[in-house]
């Protein structure tokens, strides 16, 4: 049975599947919960795939936070063998606690889970919500505070990692929804955290929306449309943004100082921005990007450092680096070193291999030293501690420890650090060593 809403969701998934470049050779993955707008999505997207070829399966991601989870697992399941579709269930662990917004660690596992399936099985994960969604996602991002781009709501078509994500109901309205399951007599399930008031989503739902939209019943639409112009906005600053940030960046780990003081302060807040969307790295908060941009400012000598999540941003000299990983101390121990065979030195994320051609091949061992530690690198004829080495090499503070030193018998054969390895000077024909 046909049914205008299923007809509007199949042209809007022809338009985002073609404007996506995606073929009839990738599968369409449904995000399916069970819920009324999943299911509405599931039957428009069963329709679709049999009109035109497109392989479909539905995937139920099970967080284990309500007890009806497995019922609703088994819901699911039920109704995609009705539908002859493929099913796989994906059960995740969300991280709980005071610190931790319970919904956003859903939502973040969710998608991962969605988006591995999908680069697993060369899919195109399809989403269901509607306009009233994008409705409430504008209000939450201006309650927030959000700029041009948060204002832009939920974007129809975008691409997470390798994965590309559609929405191909946000022309649909919550109304029009709920009239298409009763037509259809569609089974859905009804989860009992939408209605929990704690969470601003559902207080907005309940409490807040159903005035606003009693006054102005297009309200979903009116928003919908500003958040479209936000994006086409948003979409032309970034690609200024790109382009400025290509002018200023020394490598995608080093932004100039110099170069990025030469723009104004709204420019350089949209460059650096702009650098930590290359990163696919969560926005830093207003606070967050002035501290960053005060480092343009520090003194040739410091040493300042601004941390988000699992990545930092430094200022060495002139430049700002990316410097992701969480900080920790590494060490390493004095260990032998195989000839001919690769060896991984976790400490310094660096592999090493030495070669000895020698008639008698000599005991090789790896010791770590202090930055105290004198050396004379090949072609400078005299030695002075590592310490003063790194500092006219440029390397970061953070880049300098561990060290160590490779040793052929007693004779120092190369000096390694995180992520380099330096050969010394005098080194035999005879030997060879090298990174992998």
């Amino acid at each position: 049975m046909t049914h205008a809403v299923v007809n509007t969701v199949g042209a809007s998934l022809a338009e985002l599947l073609a404007e996506a470049n995606i073929n009839a050779s990738q599968t369409l993955v449904v995000g399916f919960s069970g819920g009324i707008d999943s299911t509405v999505l599931l039957y428009a997207a069963h329709q679709f795939a049999q009109q035109t070829g497109y392989p479909l399966t539905a995937c139920y991601v099970n967080h284990g936070l309500s007890p009806n989870a497995g019922q609703w697992q088994q819901h699911c399941l039920k109704l995609c063998q009705q539908l002859a579709i493929p099913f796989t269930p994906l059960t995740v662990q969300v991280a709980t606690g005071k610190q931790v917004s319970t919904e956003a660690a859903a939502r973040e596992a969710r998608y991962a889970a969605l988006t591995a399936f999908c680069r697993d099985h060369d899919g195109v994960l399809l989403l269901g919500q509607h306009q009233d969604d994008q409705l409430e996602t504008v209000l939450l991002q201006l309650k927030r505070g959000a700029g041009p781009q948060g204002l832009s709501g939920m974007p129809a078509c975008y691409v997470r990692g390798t994965t590309t994500i559609l929405r191909p109901m946000l022309s649909v309205s919550r109304r029009e929804v709920e009239q298409c399951a009763s037509d259809l007599s569609l089974p859905y399930i009804h989860d009992e955290s939408n209605f929990d008031e704690q969470y601003d989503r559902n207080f907005l739902r309940h409490r807040v929306l159903p005035l606003l939209t009693a006054r102005w019943p297009a309200l979903a639409s009116t928003v919908s449309r500003s958040a479209s112009l936000c994006a086409e906005q948003t979409a032309l600053l970034e690609k200024e943004a790109s382009q400025r940030l290509n002018a200023v960046m020394l490598d995608t780990h080093r932004l100039s100082v110099t170069k990025l003081s030469e723009f104004s302060a709204p420019w350089q807040r949209a460059i650096v921005r702009q650098w930590f969307m290359l990163h696919s790295h969560n926005m830093p908060s207003q606070r967050q990007l002035q501290e960053i941009l005060d480092m343009l400012n520090a003194q040739q000598d410091a040493a300042p450092k601004v941390t988000l999540g699992n990545v930092s941003l430094r200022r060495f000299r002139e430049a700002l680096y990316w410097v992701p990983g969480e900080e920790r101390v590494a060490t390493l121990e004095e260990q032998t070193l195989p000839i001919n065979q690769p060896v991984w030195l976790a400490a310094l994320d660096l592999t090493i291999t030495v070669t000895d051609n020698f008639a008698k091949p000599g005991n090789w061992t790896l010791q770590p030293v202090t930055l105290s530690y004198r050396i004379t690198p090949a072609h400078t004829g005299h030695s002075k501690p590592l310490k003063q080495w790194f500092k006219q090499w440029g390397v970061p503070p953070w880049g300098r420890n561990p060290v160590a030193i490779v040793y052929r018998e007693e004779q120092a054969m190369a000096c390694v650090y995180p992520n380099n390895l330096l050969v010394l000077a005098g080194i035999p024909d005879e030997v060879v060593i090298k990174r992998v």
